[in-house]
């Protein structure tokens, strides 16, 4: 499938930091499950997609701090982690 969106995540204990670079916008999101439902619809608004499945989230893995995201992410959107060394 070809991705019309791509979404980089910095995740951290407490925030989730959004990237959309479809049109260059950033957001801060709370890291539990309120902050991952308002990321997904705040990448929908602002990437004008209806799909999910058109969006493909990019973060590191962090152990605890992004396996709450992934696990609510595999639902219905796809994500990839990103290891620090890519992008070096």
């Amino acid at each position: 499938m070809k991705f019309k969106s791509i979404i980089g995540v910095d995740v951290s204990k407490s925030t989730l930091d959004a990237y959309l670079k479809i049109n260059q916008c950033h957001a801060v999101f709370e890291n539990n499950e309120k902050g991952y439902q308002e990321l997904v619809e705040w990448v929908m608004e602002n990437s004008g997609l209806i799909l999910a499945e058109e969006l493909l989230f990019g973060f590191e893995s962090t152990g605890i701090y992004s396996s709450e995201l992934a696990l609510f992410l595999e639902k219905s959107t796809p994500y990839h982690f990103i290891s620090s060394q890519d992008l070096n």
